[in-house]
């Protein structure tokens, strides 16, 4: 299990999830007309879960027209991704929904435009979902971060196409530039976007990369001026739990990349140094550097690429230490909050005067077990 580390000399790494929440609450699910949709549909939903018969009704409409017979979803007002759930289930079933309401009766039923602008939303927020489950994985890192606001920014950017949307984009936009405004500038995201052989230096400028440079450099040469005194260095170890021969090819197990999302991604080129001035001294390059210069002269890896393989068989064995110092951050704190949660659960009344120690197996049991596919 890869945990969280306190990158040195970092104060503070955010918890880039909660951060997309404040974005979107601050941005779109303050919009009057978006309220008024969200509180509609979740009254639809409500009538569904409380009434066995409306629920047999649309089973039978769904059947009649084809479509999937999936239950409606009812969100949580303080998840956002629920509430994203839940339109879309609702756009899903719309016509189902509609041909109960004319024959059935019970519900205020969505107008068109309504119906329209709930549609608009979904298509809003589907890559903000997107991001937060691959920044919410076990495997995830904050070397995502950067990227990933690149990206979302780029979707949010005003199009021809984009009637209607306009109005919702242009918030959001700016919610994102405030929220964020400080990443490109925070050195271990940089430095630890330029490690991880999918991104490298392709999101950043010039400048950007010579601050993750100096960073890296600094950090390295602290690492053989430690060697060399025989002072141990702490680091931690990355996760190698399904190392393949060919990282390129070990793809992440639960989760499949967005389109839309990464759709930009592959047409980005990597930043041009600048030009070395004649006036500028030669000096003996340290192998650990020339090892750097030619890890970003490789062509960036595929974004399926497990990460913690590339750098567990790498051919360039003194970045390593950089890289587990870099990549062994997770980008959100989700993963804790479930274990506080997990570990609430495991605490009522019958167990109040259950042992540290057991509990502590029972949270790593919990956690772990599903490596094993829940086979045992």
């Amino acid at each position: 299990m890869k945990c969280a580390m306190k990158l040195a000399g970092v104060a503070d790494i955010g918890c880039v999830s909660h951060t997309l929440q404040l974005v979107l609450h601050d941005a779109l699910f303050t919009q009057t007309s978006v309220e008024a949709v969200i509180k509609k549909a979740r009254k639809i939903v409500t009538h569904f879960k409380h009434s066995e018969q409306a629920c047999r009704h649309l089973t039978e409409h769904q059947r009649t027209m084809n479509i999937p017979a999936h239950s409606l979803l009812q969100d949580v007002e303080t998840r956002w991704n629920s509430t994203y759930l839940m339109l879309e289930r609702l756009q899903e079933q719309s016509k189902a929904i509609h041909l109960f309401s004319v024959e059935r009766g019970g519900i205020d039923s969505l107008s068109n435009a309504e119906w329209e602008l709930a549609g608009k939303i979904v298509k809003l927020l589907k890559p903000f979902y997107t991001a937060t489950l691959e920044i919410c994985a076990d495997d995830a890192c904050i070397s995502l971060v950067i990227p990933l606001v690149a990206n979302l920014n780029s979707i949010l950017k005003t199009t021809s196409a984009d009637q209607g949307l306009k109005q919702m984009k242009a918030p959001l936009r700016n919610a994102m530039c405030r929220r964020f405004s400080d990443i490109n500038s925070s050195a271990p995201y940089l430095a630890a976007t330029l490690i991880d052989p999918r991104f490298k230096d392709s999101y950043c400028n010039v400048q950007e990369k010579m601050s993750a440079t100096k960073a890296f450099l600094d950090f390295l040469r602290l690492v053989e001026e430690s060697a060399t005194s025989n002072l141990n260095v702490p680091a931690t170890t990355l996760s190698t739990d399904s190392v393949d021969s060919d990282p390129a090819n070990s793809k992440i197990s639960h989760l499949e990349y967005d389109v839309d999302l990464w759709a930009a991604h592959d047409s980005l080129s990597a930043t041009v140094d600048p030009p070395e001035t004649a006036d500028i001294k030669t000096h003996v390059v340290p192998l650990y550097e020339q090892q750097l210069n030619s890890y970003l002269k490789e062509p960036r890896m595929p974004l399926t690429t497990d990460i913690y393989a590339y750098w567990h068989c790498s051919q360039y064995p003194l970045l390593e230490a950089a890289a587990r110092k870099y990549l062994s951050a997770l980008p959100t704190s989700v993963a804790s909050e479930q274990l506080f949660s997990a570990a609430g659960q495991l605490y009522d009344d019958r167990r109040s005067n259950l042992l540290g120690d057991n509990a502590e197996k029972l949270l790593f049991l919990n956690y772990n077990i599903r490596l094993f596919d829940f086979n045992y």
